[in-house]
């Protein structure tokens, strides 16, 4: 693990500066584990501070994942966060590339976006999401 470390350090943009003691590795191996499943997904919880973002980082390069992250700014609205999420669906499902979501508690800007990633994460899918003539031609 620490060599894999050291790879994604490497030729990683921003680099990961963690230990990576027994616990940390089992968390990096689960987190692994579902995203190599088909439709994987997961949702991290814990505190501030506690490795999910470094870990879930690590696990997407692993997995060869792409990695998202939105950038959000204090005047972030709805349909920002609805456009960037059609962005992000559309190249996963239609373009077909693997993509890993991180979206720290800090970039969260209201209850519309924990709707759409409850909605997303239950059902696959988020209400009307997609205009209906976009639906058609996809």
């Amino acid at each position: 693990m620490t060599k894999l470390l050291e790879d994604y350090n490497a030729t990683a943009k921003r680099q990961l500066s963690i230990v990576l003691f027994d616990y940390a590795v089992m968390h990096l191996h689960r987190i692994c584990r579902v995203l190599k499943m088909p439709f994987g997904h997961t949702f991290l919880i814990g505190l501030l501070g506690t490795g999910r973002q470094s870990l879930s980082r690590l696990a997407a390069s692993l997995c060869d994942h792409e990695e998202v992250m939105l950038e959000t700014s204090r005047g972030y609205t709805e349909e920002q966060w609805r456009d960037d999420l059609r962005a992000l669906l559309l190249k996963a499902g239609v373009e077909g590339i693997s993509c890993v979501l991180l979206l720290p508690e800090a970039q969260i800007k209201g209850g519309f976006m924990l709707d759409d990633i409850n909605n997303l994460l239950n059902s696959g899918s988020v209400p009307n999401l997609f205009p209906i003539e976009e639906r058609l031609v996809i």
